[in-house]
């Protein structure tokens, strides 16, 4: 079983003066690759048993919490930092289709980095694709 996370961005650099509608775009291309990459790996690697995390898919009762201030960004880094740890700890994956990884992104690659779990960065599906190969052919998992 491999358990990947998959930060992506949702505020972004706009930071405190993202849009609701910039979130919700932001949130829509995540689930939206997301559904590709367990597409992929479901059909290209059968073997490998995959369950990817999407905080995209969770953003309506986070982005309530913190409309309504009770939870702070720090909170929820914190939260999803948690979850990396201790339940999708095989492998990170950062969607980063505006260039390198800010602010969430960052922080989640951080604690990766520190639990030695093994990041890979990506700007779309096809950069995906070339970096997933070589992590699978590394685990033993072939096509």
């Amino acid at each position: 079983m491999i358990k990947a996370y998959m930060s992506h961005p949702i505020r972004g650099s706009m930071k405190d003066k993202a849009t609701s509608e910039f979130i919700e775009s932001n949130c829509a291309a995540a689930m939206k690759i997301a559904g590709s990459i367990r597409t992929y790996v479901g059909v290209n690697y059968r073997d490998a048993d995959f369950e990817l995390y999407v905080p995209a898919e969770h953003e309506a009762f986070v982005h309530r919490t913190y409309t309504l201030e009770m939870l702070r960004v720090q909170q929820i880094l914190y939260i999803d930092c948690k979850i990396i740890e201790e339940d999708f700890n095989d492998l990170l994956l950062i969607f980063a289709p505006f260039g390198p990884p800010v602010e969430g992104c960052h922080v989640e690659f951080t604690c990766a980095r520190s639990l030695n779990i093994p990041v890979i960065v990506f700007k779309d599906l096809e950069e995906f694709k070339d970096k997933i190969e070589a992590y699978l052919e590394a685990r033993g998992i072939y096509e």
